[in-house]
C-alpha cells in the first residue's frame, strides 16, 4: 500500500516537473483551420505531452463576442500533442470568423498562438440563395362597387413578386393562399418579369380581386367574400388575414418557401394599427423614416445584424429604438436583449437572449433572472435564472406567450436587489395580433 502510494506521487511530481511546452503552432498536414469548411476543425499543436496539459480555441463571429472552446486531446505526433475542436453548429453564411489558441495547465503555465495577437480570420461562403424567394407582397383596395347610402361593396387586389433560381423551363410558379386557415385554399400562377441577373428571374402574381368586402354604414365591414366563391365569411374586428406560401416546380421537383413553415400573411380590412396601415407591425413611420416605403415585413432583418439564431429583425430594431440599416453591437454593451423569433404569436414561446456587457452593468457578473409580465405588467413572474449560451456569449431563457398578449414586459434582476430595466423604459416585446 505504502508503495503504491509513493509511485503515484513520484508520477505527479514528475508530471509537475516536465518543462511546459515552448511551442505552439502545426506543421505537414495539420492546419489550425482549413478556412472553407463551415464550421470546419480547429487544430493545434504544442510541444510536450503530459497530464495536466490542455488547449482551448477562442472565436468571435463577426465582431461579437469572444467565446473559448475547450480542445480535445487527440494523439501523440512526433512527440508533440495534438488537440482539435468541431464545433456542433455552423457559422452564418458570409460571416468573418476570427480564432486564437490557448494553452495551459494545472501548474500555471500558458502559451498562445494568436498570430502575434492579430488572430486569424477566415470568412464563411456565402449562404446558398434558395431556389424561390419572395421579394415582397403588397394589398391594396380597388374601385369602390355597388355603393349605396347604406352599404357598400369593393374589390380588394393581391401582388407578389417572387425571385426564382433559372433551373430549366419552369413547370409551376406561383401561390397558394387562404383566408380561413386552410380550410379552403385557392392556387393563383405566377408571370414572368424581368430578369434579376446572376442565374435568378422575377415572376409576379397579381389577383384581382383577391375577394371583396362588404360594407354597412352603421355595422361596418362585417363580412368577406373569398374571390371566385359563394361563400361568405363574418370578419372578426374588421379585417380577414390572407395566408399563402410559394411554390416553383421545375425539372419534376418542387420547391416551396413558405417563411420558414410560418406562411406569409397579408391583412384586408381594418388595421389592428391605426398607425399600422399595412398590418404588418411595423409602424408606418418608422418604415418611412428607415426605408421610405412600406414594403419591409416585421422578422426582415436588412442590415443583417445579430447573433446566431438571433437575427436582429426590423421588429426588434423597433422595439429597441436602433437603426435597421446599421449593424449594431450585440455583444451586450449596445443592445443587452434580442429575441427568437421576433415576432411571438400568441399562446407560442419566445426565447430571451441577454447579453451582460460588461462592468457598466449592475448585473455583471451575478445569476441573471427575467422578471416578465405582459399587457402592461399583467400577471408577474420571474423565470428560472437564465443559462449561458457558448456560441454567443449571451444568456437565455424561453418563456410562454399568454393568449391574450399584446406585448411582452421583460426586466432582469439578480434576485438580491439590482435590476436592469432598459435605463427605466423597461423592454416591450410586441406579439403578432
Amino acid at each position: 500500500m505504502k508503495k503504491a502510494w509513493w509511485v503515484a506521487l513520484s508520477l505527479l511530481v514528475g508530471q509537475a516537473a516536465m518543462a511546459f511546452p515552448t511551442w505552439m503552432g502545426t506543421y505537414g498536414i495539420y492546419k489550425k483551420h482549413d478556412d472553407r469548411a463551415n464550421p470546419g476543425l480547429f487544430s493545434i499543436m504544442m510541444n510536450q505531452d503530459y497530464v495536466g496539459l490542455q488547449a482551448e480555441v477562442g472565436i468571435q463571429v463577426n465582431g461579437g463576442n469572444w467565446v473559448m472552446y475547450p480542445m480535445k486531446y487527440v494523439a501523440n505526433i512526433d512527440g508533440n500533442s495534438l488537440w482539435t475542436f468541431m464545433p456542433s453548429f455552423q457559422f452564418p453564411g458570409g460571416a468573418t470568423v476570427k480564432y486564437f489558441f490557448h494553452g495551459f495547465d494545472r501548474w500555471g503555465g500558458h502559451i498562445w498562438d494568436s498570430r502575434n495577437g492579430l488572430n486569424y480570420e477566415f470568412t464563411t461562403s456565402p449562404t446558398p440563395e434558395l431556389p424561390v424567394s419572395r421579394i415582397g407582397d403588397s394589398i391594396a383596395p380597388g374601385d369602390y362597387t355597388n355603393a349605396t347610402g347604406i352599404t357598400w361593396m369593393r374589390p380588394w387586389n393581391m401582388a407578389l413578386d417572387i425571385k426564382i433560381k433559372n433551373l430549366g423551363a419552369p413547370e409551376a410558379i406561383g401561390i397558394v393562399w387562404t383566408w380561413n386557415n386552410w380550410a379552403d385554399h385557392r392556387f393563383a400562377s405566377a408571370t414572368y418579369e424581368s430578369d434579376l441577373g446572376n442565374g435568378f428571374e422575377q415572376w409576379g402574381v397579381n389577383l384581382t380581386p383577391a375577394g371583396f368586402e362588404y360594407n354597412h354604414r352603421s355595422l361596418g365591414f362585417i363580412r368577406w367574400f373569398p374571390v371566385d366563391s359563394t361563400n361568405v365569411m363574418n370578419v372578426t374586428s374588421g379585417r380577414v388575414d390572407l395566408t399563402y406560401a410559394i411554390f416553383y416546380r421545375v425539372n419534376g421537383t418542387w420547391y416551396w418557401d413558405n417563411n420558414g413553415g410560418k406562411d406569409y400573411r397579408l391583412t384586408i380590412g381594418n388595421p389592428v394599427n391605426p398607425n399600422d396601415t399595412d398590418n404588418d407591425g411595423l409602424l408606418d413611420s418608422w418604415e418611412m423614416e428607415y426605408f421610405g416605403n412600406l414594403g419591409q415585413s416585421a422578422t426582415d432583418n436588412p442590415d443583417g445584424d445579430g447573433q446566431i439564431g438571433f437575427p436582429m429583425a426590423n421588429i426588434i430594431e423597433m422595439a429597441n429604438g436602433t437603426n435597421p440599416n446599421v449593424g449594431e453591437d450585440t455583444s451586450g454593451r449596445g443592445v443587452r436583449l434580442i429575441w427568437a423569433n421576433a415576432y411571438p404569436s400568441k399562446g407560442g414561446t419566445v426565447t430571451l437572449s441577454y447579453g451582460m456587457g460588461n462592468q457598466g452593468n449592475p448585473l455583471f457578473g451575478k445569476p441573471i433572472y427575467a422578471h416578465v409580465g405582459h399587457n402592461g405588467w399583467k400577471n408577474v413572474y420571474q423565470t428560472a435564472q437564465l443559462t449561458s449560451n457558448g456560441q454567443t456569449g449571451r444568456f437565455e431563457v424561453t418563456i410562454n406567450v399568454p393568449a391574450d398578449a399584446t406585448e411582452i414586459n421583460v426586466v432582469f434582476t439578480d434576485k438580491a436587489g439590482s435590476w436592469d430595466n432598459h435605463g427605466g423604459k423597461d423592454w416591450k416585446i410586441p406579439v403578432r395580433p
